[in-house]
């Protein structure tokens, strides 16, 4: 993965597609799920997604092993955790978005679920979900970076894995301009990181310019750096 590139911070509200309870009040939420895993009951696919949201939370919440971390390589997992995915799954059938970024969070840190993560971040992308736009944007560079990585290596690379590339470059540009059009500083980060890359010194300003009105701190980095203001900084891959 190329370190650099923000694929968002902060899971946004759930909207949902379907439900089967009627809405409850937040406390009314936590005082379920807190019932739910007391008792430890099963996945119940007629409960409010808003409750199986929460109980996933609770269960991950019990499991020592942290998600968005490398706890979970080579996918290590609990029985805490393995009742936490088994509720999001439920609340991800029931339409709940939140959901679906945690579960691609799970699925991201396990590691050879791409196809899943995919799907999740996607959907959640499609149902207008800023962070979900990011990181699935982050996932496509990811993998138009894995050229030149292999080039790197002296591997050879075939027209297929060429023209993979160009599908997933555009698809990050595509899921990055549509978040960075809602105002996200990650994505127009990226958008600035990818036009240095091909070289549009005018474009990049342009981005880090944006992101850095936003607060975004690597942005103002890059920018001055750009401008001949400092020497250029070093910006880890942030996964939350």
């Amino acid at each position: 993965m190329v370190m650099g590139w923000f694929s968002g911070r902060k899971a946004q509200s759930a909207p949902r597609t379907r439900q089967s309870q009627p809405d409850a009040t937040p406390q009314q939420v936590h005082t379920i799920a807190a019932g739910i895993v007391e008792r430890g009951e099963a996945p119940d696919p007629t409960q409010n997604p808003d409750v199986m949201l929460e109980v996933g939370k609770r269960y991950a919440a019990r499991s020592p092993l942290r998600i968005g971390t490398s706890d979970l390589a080579l996918g290590a997992t609990d029985n805490s955790l393995d009742m936490a995915v088994s509720w999001w799954r439920s609340a991800v059938d029931a339409g709940s978005v939140e959901a679906m970024l945690q579960l691609g969070r799970v699925y991201l840190g396990w590691g050879g679920h791409r196809a899943q993560v995919m799907e999740l971040y996607e959907r959640a992308a499609n149902a207008g979900n800023v962070i979900a736009m990011v990181k699935l944007g982050t996932v496509l560079l990811s993998d138009s970076d894995d050229v030149p990585f292999r080039r790197s290596l002296g591997q050879d690379i075939s027209a297929e894995d060429l023209a993979h590339a160009e599908v997933a470059t555009a698809g990050a540009l595509k899921w990055f301009g549509k978040a960075a059009a809602e105002g996200n500083s990650d994505a127009m980060f990226n958008l600035g990181l990818m036009a240095e890359r091909r070289s549009d010194r005018s474009a990049a300003i342009g981005w880090y310019t944006k992101a850095a009105q936003a607060a975004h701190h690597a942005a103002q980095d890059r920018l001055d750096y750009l401008m001949g203001r400092r020497a250029p900084g070093h910006h880890p891959i942030q996964l939350d």
